[in-house]
């Protein structure tokens, strides 16, 4: 599948988009991206008409997820399991398009304000898949 990789710099703290040679990207490489894309970027609250992100405009349906809405929480094991459902809700279609055959997200604390999202997936030739993504409440 083609698509541009998200690229991460964790001493700046920002992501942006690669450029890899060639018009394929390896399956592994394109659900890194899509994951990472759909788990952080704000999907629009319809219940509170709120958040969302510029390419709401062009579209009837928002993507990403609602993790930015945890953002006044406080980091109890009721945020962890709201923010496993969350990371769930955004990524459901994979398997609804058949690019996953089976997918879990496991979310622990990783600091005061922080959270570890475990997401693991078979992919459609059965291989397994590991991602692991830190979010910080802060950056909300």
């Amino acid at each position: 599948m083609s698509a541009l990789p998200a690229v991460f710099n964790t001493e700046l703290l920002t992501g942006d988009l690669g450029c890899i040679d060639g018009a394929k990207m390896p399956e592994a490489d394109w659900l890194q991206t899509v994951i990472y894309t759909h788990l952080f970027t704000n999907k629009r609250d319809a219940e509170q008409s709120e958040g969302g992100h510029w390419g709401d405009m062009f579209y009837d349906n928002s993507f990403g997820s609602l993790l930015w809405t945890l953002r006044r929480e406080k980091l109890t094991q009721k945020t962890l399991s709201s923010a496993r459902d969350i990371c769930l809700d955004a990524l459901n279609w994979l398997l609804k398009l058949d690019h996953v055959s089976a997918l879990d997200v496991v979310v622990t604390r990783a600091g005061s304000r922080a959270m570890s999202i475990e997401v693991t997936a078979t992919l459609s030739n059965n291989e397994p898949y590991n991602q692991v993504e830190e979010y910080s409440l802060d950056a909300a």
